[in-house]
């Protein structure tokens, strides 16, 4: 999605069909804002008028102490679930990963690739609520509401 050559596929495989909604979950906090800007104004582009996007992800509020407080439960939220066993560590799962994929070396770049598009290495962008809402009405959405939110995360609704 960040390279907008993606959507000349869509259409192309829409064959000028348009689209009644699109969702996008936990992807967007890696895009930057111009990349989000141009990536709403292509999503519009392909949606019917009255078609919905909705986007859940890590959205900050916008509140400095609200979203420290929120991003504070998250992650308490996740030692006490990763103390009880209940999931494994994202680095436990890529190590459980990588250990299916040891027998078979051709998917090895895979591996690597995800590892090199790790949050270790591509921070996440800090938007707010608002700078989504902002760009989605730029990009010709004519409602925008938050319509759920557990601490950091959120979901946003677009109706074009």
């Amino acid at each position: 999605m960040r390279q907008p050559i993606w959507v000349d596929a869509v259409r192309s495989g829409l064959a000028g069909a348009r689209v009644d909604a699109i969702l996008s979950a936990t992807a967007l906090h890696w895009l930057q804002p111009e990349e989000l800007a141009r990536l709403y104004r292509d999503l519009a582009g392909l949606l019917d008028a009255g078609g919905i996007f909705m986007n859940a992800d890590h959205l900050r509020t916008g509140c400095s102490q609200i979203d420290e407080l929120g991003r504070a439960i998250a992650f308490t939220e996740r030692d006490t679930i990763l103390a009880r066993g209940e999931i494994d560590s994202l680095d436990a799962w890529w190590e459980g990963i990588e250990a299916e994929l040891r027998p078979f070396p051709a998917l090895a770049k895979f591996v690597a690739e995800s590892e090199r598009r790790s949050e270790r290495s591509m921070p996440v962008v800090d938007a707010s609520v608002e700078f989504h809402r902002q760009a989605l009405i730029a990009a010709d959405f004519r409602e925008v509401a938050e319509v759920w939110r557990h601490t950091r995360d959120a979901v946003l609704l677009a109706v074009r």
